[in-house]
């Protein structure tokens, strides 16, 4: 990084002016399950039977039929339940699935594509890896004035996702801040890597990175805590986005506010700091990271659909356009049904996922699973209930298998399609502005570390996070996972806690605190960059600069 003022004397404000970089490595999704895929053929017509672990069995489904060249009612894609996603189970399972079907096209046998762990990670690609630049206008006081960020997005071998993860990168990219004068932009780069695809937050994890490594490169120019920096900077009034959507940031701050006051940040802030004081070769670190997630896709892609089946005895078969990750979406959804029927849950069941029973799915991602397949399973319920209204106001003392045998009886159809057709979402990227996402999840969280200096290892204290995540389905699913995709970003806490740790080493040794924090923050990482004299021994294997000097051992 580079500065173009010194700090200011007492009193005078002056415009100060930074450049940094910031780079942020790629990541495996590492599901537990690797990408699987088993295609069985019918005996006539064309047809195939499709077993894969999907995000997204639609998609399946349509790449098999552009592949194969036949109709897409010829194929079923079925999704009992996926052994973990990440993202990495929304496009790619379509590649695999087209494989096999083509062997069962061309053999009439049954074919099971299964990759090995080592061959998965291999091909599959990952989270895009990062390069940002940027330059920041500010005020000695800590006030931003104006921010330039540019990203390069290392895309693999095929575009793939990685125009969108570049829109969403730039979307998100102010995250908690209110800043007038923003200029952000984004590139993929095409390289002879794998192919880079959907992970766990979409960009936003390793995009924000730039944002937040910038708040602290000021406040370590200003010479105040990050804390200080992002509670001046952060959205305080109703206001709008960079992209002109409306936001009110009450929630914001409150979650913020409840974060510092609720876990005693500033006199932990204190404790860090005397820790420090009395510990050379280790050190304490703490942050404190606020932010504004926008859940949900900048496209028609929040509608889902439900089917829900009430048989004779009473039993009720719930099917949806949501896929079971670990994240309980059929335990949700069985619950919603128990709510709108008014019947326990014993009467539910979900047997899969398919393209048969509700078609045209969307992928189960950005975490709008729950929300809007529930809203579909909602609609389903709520009609069958209305059509058994008569039923029940005629005998309010029966039984619901009364009821329904009644409504058997009556010719009354026990069989409902529910849909949601979604949030209004959009986005004029000429115009750079749009109503890209129906709504925010807010968080704070914070991290305190400590590093061993001469080793670079670090080990994490404790991690307290506030979020509000509205009214959840399910207290039990949701506590310690809440919204999984939304949180991911909250442990960059640990990654600036390290920072605040080895910033405290370098002030100590009167070394620059405007160093590039990479990440991962791997020892390797960490040790270099607390400096002092092991850090600038020169190799010996150069002779013109090596210079022979003793290093005493106490």
């Amino acid at each position: 990084m580079a500065a173009s003022n010194q700090h200011a004397p007492s009193g005078i404000s002056l415009c100060l002016c930074l450049t940094g970089e910031v780079h942020a490595g790629g990541q495996e999704h590492f599901y537990m399950e690797t990408q699987r895929a088993l295609v069985i053929p019918k005996t006539e017509d064309r047809e195939l039977d499709i077993y894969v672990s999907t995000q997204d069995p639609a998609h399946v489904q349509k790449t098999i039929s552009s592949t194969l060249g036949i109709p897409i009612n010829r194929i079923t894609c079925y999704v009992k339940r996926v052994g973990g996603g990440f993202g990495g189970k929304v496009g790619r399972p379509a590649v695999f699935g087209a494989i096999a079907a083509v062997g069962t096209f061309k053999t009439g046998h049954p074919i099971r594509l299964v990759l090995d762990r080592e061959d998965d990670m291999l091909i599959t690609g990952g989270r895009h890896p990062l390069f940002g630049k940027y330059k920041v206008g500010f005020m000695n006081s800590g006030r931003i004035k104006a921010l330039d960020i540019e990203c390069y997005l290392n895309g693999g071998c095929t575009p793939g996702d990685s125009e969108q993860v570049t829109e969403f990168l730039i979307l998100k990219l102010e995250n908690a801040y209110k800043i007038r004068n923003l200029r952000f932009r984004g590139r993929a780069c095409m390289t002879n890597l794998p192919s880079n695809t959907a992970f766990r937050g979409f960009g936003f994890p390793q995009g924000t990175l730039v944002t937040e490594s910038c708040i602290t490169a000021v406040a370590a120019k200003c010479g105040l805590p990050p804390e200080k920096i992002r509670e001046k900077n952060m959205y305080k009034t109703v206001d709008k986005t960079i992209y002109k959507q409306a936001f009110n940031p009450e929630t914001l701050i409150r979650c913020w506010n409840e974060c510092l006051d609720k876990l005693s940040f500033h006199s932990r802030r204190k404790q860090v700091e005397e820790f420090n004081k009395k510990n050379y070769w280790k050190k304490k670190g703490i942050a404190i990271i606020p932010m504004k997630f926008s859940v949900g896709f900048a496209t028609s892609y929040h509608q889902a659909a439900a089917l829900v089946h009430i048989y004779t005895d009473g039993s009720v078969l719930v099917t949806h356009g949501g896929n079971e990750l670990g994240q309980g979406i059929h335990t949700k959804m069985l619950q919603v049904a128990s709510r709108e029927l008014q019947i326990p849950m014993s009467y539910m069941h979900i047997c899969e996922t398919s393209t048969a029973t509700v078609p045209n799915t969307i992928a189960t991602a950005a975490s709008i699973g729950s929300d809007v397949n529930g809203r579909a399973v909602q609609n389903a319920c709520q009609i069958l209930l209305k059509r058994l209204e008569p039923i029940i106001k005629k005998s309010p003392e029966g039984t619901w298998e009364d009821w329904i045998e009644a409504a058997f009886e009556q010719r009354i159809s026990l069989s409902a399609t529910g849909y949601f057709r979604g949030y209004k979402a959009f986005m004029d990227w000429e115009k750079g502005e749009g109503d890209p996402f129906p709504y925010y999840v807010y968080e704070a969280a914070c991290s305190e570390v400590e590093i061993d200096c001469l080793t670079g290892a670090h080990k994490k204290i404790r991690t307290d996070i506030v979020m509000d995540a509205c009214c959840s389905l399910n207290p039990a699913i949701d506590i310690r996972q809440g919204l999984g995709e939304s949180g991911m970003f909250l442990g960059s806490s640990v990654f600036f806690a390290i920072a605040d740790a080895v910033a405290a080493v370098r002030r100590e040794r009167d070394a620059a605190e405007d160093f590039t924090a990479r990440s991962p923050a791997t020892p390797e990482q960490v040790r270099m960059a607390c400096a002092d004299r092991f850090t600038e021994m020169i190799p010996r294997d150069d002779p013109k600069t090596f210079k022979p000097w003793c290093i005493p051992i106490a």
